[in-house]
């Protein structure tokens, strides 16, 4: 009777580990089954169906995973490119008139940044969102004549000797 049992235990533990299944889209179209061990930032290791032996797929081959819940993830953070070309990795959660809502990579709690502070918002699937078409000049700039402003003259450094004896 204890074989059966067993028998019975193994093919609903084989049933149960072939019905959770995770897909990994290539860029180049191709789909990939298995168990997703980890998902890096240079690369995503998993365990095909039916196979003991993890494979690595690297990370800019991915276009998305799509887990055992049905839900897909992009593999890429989104981006705020700032005016002043300093970019913010996260997860952008809303643009308003007014501001920018994210969270930042490696975080948990929501940030928020004034609107005017960024130029383009990259998100994860490719899409772009641009916020200010150019970054506004530099304040030295001479908008006139188009031509940098030329540097402040420097006061040249004289020693003063002492002229009584």
């Amino acid at each position: 009777m204890s074989r059966i049992n067993t028998l019975i235990a193994t093919i609903l533990l084989m049933a149960a580990l072939a019905a959770r299944a995770d897909e990994i889209y290539l860029k180049n179209g191709t789909a990939l089954r298995g168990l997703i061990i980890r998902a890096g930032d240079l690369e995503v290791r998993y365990r095909p169906e039916g196979q003991s032996i993890d494979h690595i797929v690297p990370r800019d081959q991915v276009e998305r995973i799509s887990y055992d819940k049905k839900e897909a993830v992009n593999c890429w953070p989104d981006r705020i490119i700032m005016i002043d070309g300093y970019e913010i990795r996260g997860r952008v959660l809303n643009i308003t008139e007014r501001s920018i809502g994210y969270i930042p990579e490696n975080a948990a709690s929501e940030q928020i940044i004034e609107r005017t502070l960024a130029q383009r918002v990259v998100f994860g699937d490719g899409r772009v969102v641009v916020i200010q078409a150019e970054p506004p000049p530099p304040a030295e700039w001479d908008e006139t004549t188009e031509k940098q402003a030329p540097p402040t003259p420097r006061r040249r450094f004289v020693p003063q000797v002492p002229t009584t004896l």
